[in-house]
């Protein structure tokens, strides 16, 4: 290792014989380590000569980065060797932390993936004369102070104590072979065939030994004292005291049954914790549910992978081995929440680089995984929502992505992160960028099961040990992400759907005395303009047209109507006809309902619409009726009802409205339970600009609600869950309308009455992408 042709670790004395290029040590996993004065490497001929790891060089002092360590440190792991990076020192030319933060940002994070070493700080005798004598002009209490701080900022960073590489020799002069660094890993280099003993002062055993830079591997070659299983291992250990260790922080679904989303950590001595989700964002301390977790090199919260309803966990071990622990359902009482693990999976999963709950992908109603391997693919691996005798959990893989997936450090899936009833992905890169993968609905074998990426974080969020797209952790209906630094800080990010909210700030647009009607309705284009407009009818019965002005205001009314009063409810409700006119439905107090077929015209002389056709009975059986446009997608207009009893119902339009048939097709009950909490039930038109019309509702505590259309009601409620898009504000209004797109701008809009007569704007934004809130620091996740 080293900045310069000088810069090589010295040989642990002058006088020993050097190591052959073809000799390699009797024991031991073989490595390497490069600079770039290796800028081609040929790794597939390394990894056949029997590498399995590497250490590449990424950076020096604070502003030298090798401009070869992200091909080097790409394709060394691209033929399945573990990988690190290191850092050449410069001891008190610039501080320690400086330099630990330069090298950090330049390729010295780390992540407990398996694959991924430790930091390494590279020590030596000093190659320039600029800095001073061979100890960089430093005495050895100033040496042990500086190594110690870059220790330090490197263990805040990375979660993980730097391993260190120098000589016996160095270590002597210019530390006085200080023994206060026992805890970090040990590099030597000393080039003989018999090693590397005696070793500095404070270590009892090494790490890996560099013994020779003359082959029989490119650049430097190395050996790792102990089993391939036992690196791999090292390669996931956390040496933050009191975090969550070996395998991190898993989002698990409800473990416990009690219908918030939960997690559970695995310490560094092997105890598997449970978090209780609390339900406004954050977790509960851990509960020990199990010891001997450290066995395992990965825990994937899979949901529910055997079909009994409740949420299962996954585990790898370093051989390849995946074993499946079925949930209870119960934590506490003498309960871990856990049945006893069994395996489901032999080495088959050592092929796969990382493997990550991907929830129900393909869409037949069971939860898979998404796997990646060493050249970049991305694979569906199909649960069969079972776990049959043979412990056979899974279907054959496909693969469903070509390239390219090798590039992330972290994956997270499982949740619909987006809204549209398809789960999503979420992957950081080594620069801290995040990225949202949408997933498409389509089926495997496919190249599209998952949208074009789009970048949505631009930097920082490398500084995560674990990002988890986590499901809904505080009750808004929208899936949520939680990033847990090495110090077990965790971050909650809010989620929002992955839009904005759908409108921008209220604008008032009227003064007072709106409150003064008897109703205000949404009317659609009465007049033919091209403009959506208001109706309000006084409750003298007086019926007024207020033409819509482009701009999302209102012209002077007009009256076009009396005797409007005699109806209990008016609803414009689009084209019912299929003339192409905007109708309006009317109903009596008697249930009678009455069709006003729209003419297009309005004048002082006209009122827009044809006399009144009685078309139906018995709708005063319904609290609320409202017009929300072509649901199902067959370019007719519906309706929606709600009762009393809390139930909603569907009423498809047919197109054609006569004394014979009163525009719609039987009444379709949609099994969705508590509408009657829902104060206000708002047709918004397709509100997310997906091409499909949406509803939005404001429940009793004024909150704002909105509930994405599928476009189809064959089976289910046509109706995605409900996400909240407002706070309690929403109360301050009688009326809230969907109105369409008044100011013309392609996005649906609102319009609400205030309770103080003033009418107010909300301009539509067609929910723009917006993917989280700003995190909230939440403390230690303990």
């Amino acid at each position: 290792m080293g900045a310069a042709l000088r810069g090589l670790a010295r040989p642990y004395s002058a006088a020993q014989p050097m190591a052959s290029s073809s000799w390699v040590p009797g024991f031991g996993v073989p490595g390497m380590d490069v600079s770039g004065y290796q800028p081609s490497i040929d790794w597939s001929a390394e990894a056949a000569k029997g590498a399995k790891f590497a250490y590449v060089k990424a950076s020096e002092g604070i502003d030298i980065k090798s401009k070869y360590f992200s091909s080097q440190y790409t394709g060394s792991r691209n033929v399945g060797m573990v990988r690190g990076a290191y850092h050449f020192a410069w001891p008190g030319v610039t501080s320690a932390s400086a330099q630990a933060d330069f090298f950090v940002n330049n390729g010295g994070q780390w992540s407990a993936d398996g694959w991924t070493l430790p930091p390494l700080l590279d020590v030596e005798y000093n190659p320039y004369g600029e800095f001073g004598n061979s100890c960089y002009n430093l005495s050895t209490g100033q040496m042990v102070s500086w190594i110690r701080a870059f220790s330090d900022r490197i263990l805040a960073r990375t979660g993980r104590l730097p391993m260190i590489y120098t000589t016996s020799d160095w270590w002597k002069t210019c530390t006085g072979d200080n023994a206060s660094f026992g805890a970090n890993g040990l590099h030597i280099a000393a080039y003989n065939t018999w090693g590397p003993e005696p070793l500095p002062a404070g270590w009892s055993g090494y790490k890996m030994w560099q013994y020779s830079d003359q082959g029989p591997f490119a650049g430097d070659s190395n050996v790792w004292n102990g089993s391939l299983s036992a690196l791999k291992l090292f390669a996931t250990k956390s040496d933050v005291a009191g975090t969550t260790g070996a395998v991190s922080t898993i989002a698990v679904g409800d473990i416990n049954g009690d219908g918030r989303n939960d997690a559970v950590s695995v310490t560094d001595g092997g105890q598997l914790l449970f978090h209780a989700g609390s339900g406004n964002g954050k977790f509960a301390s851990g509960v020990g549910i199990g010891t001997g977790w450290n066995v395992y090199t990965k825990i994937i919260g899979s949901r529910d992978v055997n079909g009994d309803g409740r949420s299962d966990l996954l585990a790898l071990r370093a051989d390849g081995s995946m074993w499946f622990y079925a949930g209870t359902g119960v934590v506490g009482s003498g309960s871990s929440g856990l049945e006893a693990g069994r395996v489901i999976g032999s080495s088959t999963w050592a092929q796969y680089t990382s493997v990550v709950a991907a929830g129900d992908v393909n869409s037949d109603g069971k939860n898979d995984l998404i796997a990646t391997k060493l050249d970049g693919t991305l694979w569906l691996i199909p649960g069969l929502g079972t776990v049959n005798g043979a412990g056979v959990a899974f279907g054959t893989p496909s693969r469903i992505g070509s390239s390219g997936w090798d590039s992330f450090i972290k994956i997270s899936g499982g949740v619909d992160l987006n809204s549209d009833g398809v789960p999503d992905v979420l992957a950081t890169r080594l620069d801290g960028t995040l990225w949202f993968y949408a997933g498409t609905g389509q089926r495997a074998p496919s190249l599209n099961v998952y949208a074009t990426a789009e970048k949505i974080g631009t930097s920082g969020w490398n500084q995560f040990h674990d990002v988890l797209a986590a499901g809904d952790l505080n009750g808004d209906g929208k899936p949520d992400v939680v990033g847990v630094r090495p110090d077990g800080v965790m971050y909650f990010y809010a989620g929002t759907g992955m839009r904005d909210h759908g409108y921008s700030a209220g604008q008032q647009i009227g003064g007072s005395g709106w409150n003064s009607f008897k109703q205000v309705l949404s009317a659609g284009d009465l007049d033919s303009d091209g403009v959506p407009d208001l109706l309000a009818i006084d409750h003298d019965g007086s019926l007024w047209q207020y033409p819509g002005n482009r701009s999302g205001g209102y012209k002077p009314r007009i009256a076009v109507g009396s005797s409007w009063n005699a109806y209990m409810t008016v609803i414009g409700a689009g084209d019912l006809n299929g003339d192409s006119k905007p109708d309006l439905l009317a109903i009596r107090p008697d249930g009678t309902l009455w069709f006003y077929s729209g003419t297009g015209r309005v004048s002082a002389n006209s009122s827009g619409y044809a006399p009144a056709l009685k078309i139906g009975t018995y709708w005063n059986s319904y609290k609320d009726v409202v017009a929300v446009g072509d649901m199902n997608g067959d370019g007719k207009a519906d309706l929606m009802a709600t009762r009393g009893d809390g139930s909603l119902w569907f009423y498809a339009g047919v197109g054609s409205v006569s004394s014979a048939s009163n525009g719609f097709a039987p009444a379709k009950n949609l099994v969705v339970q508590n509408w009657g909490a829902a104060d206000k039930l708002i047709g918004s038109k397709d509100f997310d600009s997906d091409g499909r019309n949406d509803i939005l509702t404001v429940d009793g505590a004024g909150a704002l609600w909105f509930r994405a259309g599928t476009g189809s009601f064959a089976s289910g409620t046509g109706l995605r869950g409900p996400a909240k898009i407002g706070g309690s504000g929403w109360t301050a209004y009688d009326t809230v309308l969907g109105v369409g797109d008044t100011n013309l701008d392609g996005k649906n809009d609102l319009v609400g009455i205030n309770n103080n007569g003033s009418l107010w704007f909300y301009m539509g934004t067609g929910m723009k992408i917006a993917p989280f809130l700003a995190g909230v620091n939440l403390g230690v996740l303990r």
